[in-house]
């Protein structure tokens, strides 16, 4: 009785160490994903996208047109 008894642990153990692993490997795949998207969003590309559609900036020597009819 005491063997099976600790057979029945061993295998709750074992399983609950493989479900545990499962999630680990989630986390760092969800890890990657968000280090990849801190990385474009601290990139010069994604600085400048953001300055020229929200703020309208544009470099020195360019000209800006904003077309002001009304259709």
């Amino acid at each position: 009785m005491l063997i099976t008894g600790q057979i029945t642990e061993y295998n709750q153990l074992r399983a609950e160490v493989e479900q545990l692993y499962g999630q680990k490997v989630q986390i760092r795949a969800q890890n990657e994903d968000l280090q990849l998207q801190i990385d474009f969003f601290n990139s010069d590309v994604y600085i400048e996208r953001q300055a020229r559609n929200r703020l309208r900036m544009v470099r020195p020597d360019e000209i800006f047109f904003r077309n002001t009819a009304v259709d």
